[in-house]
Order: structure tokens, then C-alpha cells, then sequence
């Protein structure tokens, strides 16, 4: 049976600097990623249209994407301040526990958990990547 246990068990920090290229417009979504820290540009067609921070998501779209269409990133994510931190979940990670599990079931919990990420991870994340 599936479990929110799983999905911290497999949460990865990153750390990005300006112009480091967190996902690429028109390509498949690596991971999927909650801004812990610092900010980024959404750009489509090489144009900014908007400025995220800190409990923002990335890489929703593309990563639940399940089954025969795949959706690519509609934008690329690009940092903006000295430094951007992430979490994030891989995409074949994810996937797997998708597909271990009723996808429906799953996916909903994985919608749930990632927004309340901040209400009730941030500290557990804070005391598993301060060492």
C-alpha cells in the first residue's frame, strides 16, 4: 500500500544558480519540484511572463502526465536570484509508485501532499539535509 513515508523516502535537495535552467520549454519534466528558496522566470517562447518564489510547483503538468500523452514542459524555468532551492521527486520514481498503486488513489494523495507540502515537510526536509 502506498504511503506519504514513500515520498519522503525518495525527495532529493537541489540547489540552482541564475541562468542554471531548473526545466526547458517543449522537453519532458525530469522531476517534479516545490521552490524551497529563491525565485525563478516562467518563460514561454523565450518571453518572461512570470516570477515564482518560495511554495511554488514545477513540473506538475509534465510529471502527472500518465498513459499515452505525455505532456512536455509548457515553460522553461530559469533562476533568478543567486540561489534557488528545491525539492524535488524524480519523474521515474514517481512513476514507479504511480504504477505499483492504484494511479487514481496515488495520484490524488501526491496532489494532496504537494499542497500542503509547506504546512507540515519543510522541517523534516530542514533536519534531513542539514548534516
Amino acid at each position: 500500500m502506498f504511503s506519504l513515508e514513500q515520498l519522503l523516502q525518495i525527495v532529493r535537495r537541489n540547489t540552482y544558480k541564475p541562468f542554471q535552467d531548473i526545466m526547458t520549454q517543449g522537453k519532458l519534466a525530469e522531476a517534479f519540484h516545490v521552490i524551497y528558496a529563491g525565485q525563478v522566470d516562467v518563460i514561454i517562447d523565450g518571453k518572461v511572463i512570470s516570477r515564482l518564489g518560495t511554495q511554488s510547483l514545477l513540473g506538475e503538468r509534465s510529471i502527472c502526465s500518465l498513459g499515452d500523452v505525455i505532456k512536455p514542459c509548457a515553460a522553461t524555468i530559469r533562476p533568478v536570484t543567486s540561489v534557488v532551492i528545491t525539492y524535488s521527486w524524480p519523474r521515474p520514481s514517481l512513476l514507479e509508485l504511480f504504477i505499483k498503486d492504484d494511479r487514481m488513489y496515488v495520484s490524488r494523495l501526491f496532489c494532496e501532499f504537494a499542497e500542503n507540502l509547506f504546512s507540515y515537510s519543510i522541517a523534516y526536509f530542514d533536519m534531513l539535509y542539514s548534516n
